[in-house]
């Protein structure tokens, strides 16, 4: 009879077990690299039935593991969005979720976004969180955000009892609660031209960046030269030109009406203003489709046309890691952007492709005190700094490195040869640099600055600068790499040109 009962028991333990899998690898492709990869794990995220999505906030409860749910959960209320049936159903979900939860990151998080999914089933939660010190402001500006009498009373019945400061943070959603005309519009999906005046009317009158961000938001999605006119006086304000240069690209690259020398001088100017998760996209396509010849930096993932002559090839096109290899989940792209994350492991990322000689441009940016480094001809496993080279990137302006050696400081050969301090950029500015390897004749060009050159082999001849064996010196060959000491960096713009 005893083993009878094993049989159920086990077949149990291992459905709850091949939950928790299905969850946690549902989850893993997020933040995604490509939409065809998160597209098949929204799919898998509609079918899930309670237990999975209490699962999936229990790992939002938790700072190690919030990572992978946060960006999860934030494309799928995107998505849920468009579909009326499916944001009511994920209300729910949320407002359960919501109960559930119990740190601050969490509450927050799905207090928001209840609010982006605008739906009447998430009012009852949010409402229970109007007279709570820490979550009213938020709660109260989510529900300003379903456009819904119930949401309206529920504002308007805690604000009669509520004392200070609860009672100036629900006054405030409530002052902005009817001046979104965006927020009507896109209820009726009626972006139609004649719209257009009255957005124009409505945005002089607007005090707040949110709404007015809305009303661009609005009329980019008038499919019209004369929003595109409309819209391109806002490159001269700082607040809205980075929503202003996303709303001109995909206007330009979604109308060939739109077109003729004005229209090529206002995405000049709107280029280096791009921004947002898909700007190596829109960037690539303007130059692509012959709407923008930037001048300067090159567009996010494209080679310049004299680069291409040259035999340059993009190693980074600013949307995924095809290219490369490594530790891969620690190397996020942002913006168009490689971005190292230390807290899920950096580490190491190669280029699949291996190199002898060959020119190597790239463009970095440095978070204070930041430090990474470039492998070049190294082997996939041990230190690239002796097994290959290494050429740092560092913020050696930084006060925890006032005592450095020589042979560390930025665009140095690490222990081998020392490149010249002072043409970095501040930090939180982007740098660029090119790598020149041919034989054991290196040159290393720091924002237009050449920082090192010389013979590795020379300056190795009578012993390396620390003392240390180097025998990835002699290597004739092997990856590029970003080697990851723990810090934030961001790299974009890689191109090579084998010798």
């Amino acid at each position: 009879m005893r083993k009878l009962l094993i049989a159920p028991i086990l077949f149990f333990c291992l459905l709850v077990q091949a939950q928790k899998q299905t969850v946690s690898q549902t989850l893993a492709v997020f933040p995604f690299q490509r939409v065809a990869d998160a597209a098949p794990a929204l799919q898998t995220m509609q079918q899930w039935k309670p237990a999975q999505w209490k699962k999936c906030f229990a790992l939002l409860d938790t700072d190690s593991l919030k990572l992978h749910p946060s960006y999860a959960l934030h494309a799928y209320v995107n998505a849920a969005s468009l579909n009326a049936d499916l944001r009511k159903k994920t209300a729910l979900n949320l407002s359960a979720g919501l109960a559930q939860v119990k740190g601050f990151y969490a509450k927050d998080f799905l207090i928001q976004r209840l609010g982006l999914l605008g739906d009447d089933a998430g009012v009852k939660a949010l409402e229970g969180y109007l007279q709570d010190n820490l979550y009213a402001g938020v709660a109260a500006r989510s529900l300003v955000s379903i456009p819904s009498a119930a949401a309206n009373a529920a504002l308007n019945k805690a604000l009669a009892t509520a004392v200070p400061p609860i009672k100036e943070q629900l006054q405030a959603a409530l002052n902005h609660q009817n001046v979104n005309p965006a927020k009507t519009m896109a209820l009726s999906n009626s972006y139609e031209k004649q719209n257009l005046a009255a957005l124009q009317k409505a945005m002089p009158t607007i005090t707040d960046l949110p709404t007015k961000r809305n009303i661009l938001n609005a009329a980019s999605r008038i499919n019209d030269p004369a929003s595109f006119q409309y819209i391109s006086q806002f490159l001269a304000n700082p607040d809205l030109r980075g929503d202003a240069a996303n709303a001109l690209a995909r206007l330009a690259l979604g109308n060939t009406a739109i077109r003729g020398a004005s229209v090529g001088s206002s995405l000049e100017k709107a280029f280096p203003f791009l921004n947002g998760v898909d700007s190596a996209i829109l960037s690539r396509k303007l130059v692509e489709a012959d709407l923008v010849k930037p001048a300067g930096n090159i567009a996010l993932g494209v080679i310049t046309s004299a680069e291409k002559q040259a035999g340059f090839k993009v190693l980074f096109d600013g949307t995924n890691t095809n290219q490369w290899t490594g530790n891969t989940a620690g190397y996020l792209v942002e913006e168009g952007a490689l971005v190292v994350h230390p807290e899920i492991k950096g580490g190491n990322l190669y280029t699949k492709e291996e190199f002898g000689d060959f020119v190597y441009r790239f463009e970095f940016l440095l978070t204070p005190g930041a430090n990474n480094g470039i492998g070049i001809r190294a082997p996939l496993e041990g230190d690239a700094a002796y097994v290959g080279m290494e050429i740092q990137v560092l913020d050696n302006e930084a006060g925890k490195y006032k005592s450095l050696e020589k042979y560390q400081y930025h665009g140095s050969v690490y222990g081998v040869m020392p490149a010249r301090r002072g043409y970095l950029k501040a930090t939180g500015e982007w740098n660029t640099e090119e790598i020149s390897i041919k034989g054991s004749a290196i040159k290393v060009t720091l924002n237009g600055v050449v920082i090192l050159e010389g013979d590795i082999v020379e300056a190795s001849k009578n012993g390396t600068m620390d003392h240390k064996e180097h025998p990835g010196l002699l290597r004739p060959v092997g990856h590029v790499g970003f080697l990851g000491h723990g810090d934030v960096v961001k790299f974009r713009n890689m191109r090579i040109k084998p010798l």
